[in-house]
């Protein structure tokens, strides 16, 4: 898809959520955001095609971010899970878009980054050596997959 047409693609898609604020519970703007992304998109709005990047997974805990891509455009969808707590959340079209790979995958580490709990606030070591080991890895450069 060329860049006008991406670019069309989210403008019409901006206008719809605009008018319908709340446009996943709205059967008219459902029905409008699926005749614009076709089949790329569930019903509700989760992209279709997607990628998973898990930057932690130790100790009984985990982070991860999706990107999902459709039509030239990306979402992102990201999450941690403990023993204890959780978040987490699908790439859709109620979330923001963005033109680029990069640059929803900078947006859902910006998120997991503030959403993640502080160390500081944790009530037994073990919690916060957690936290602070999760920290870390968001902290990381991307890791790229070897050659051989």
């Amino acid at each position: 898809m060329n860049t006008r047409a991406t670019d069309d693609l989210l403008r019409r898609t901006d206008e719809t959520r605009k008018k319908v604020p709340h446009s996943w519970r709205d059967e008219d703007a459902r029905s409008e955001l699926e005749f614009l992304w076709g089949g790329a998109v569930t019903p509700d709005g989760v992209f279709v095609k997607s990628s998973e990047e898990v930057l932690y997974d130790g100790d009984g805990c985990r982070v991860s971010i999706v990107i999902g891509t459709a039509r030239g455009s990306y979402a992102f969808g990201c999450g941690y899970q403990t023993p204890t707590r959780g978040f987490g959340f699908a790439p859709s079209l109620s979330g923001e878009l963005f033109a680029s790979h990069g640059g929803a995958r900078a947006a859902a580490m910006n998120r997991l980054f503030h959403r993640l709990p502080t160390p500081l606030h944790q009530h037994g070591e073990r919690e916060r050596k957690r936290m602070e080991r999760m920290r870390r890895a968001l902290a990381e450069p991307p890791r790229r997959p070897s050659p051989f």
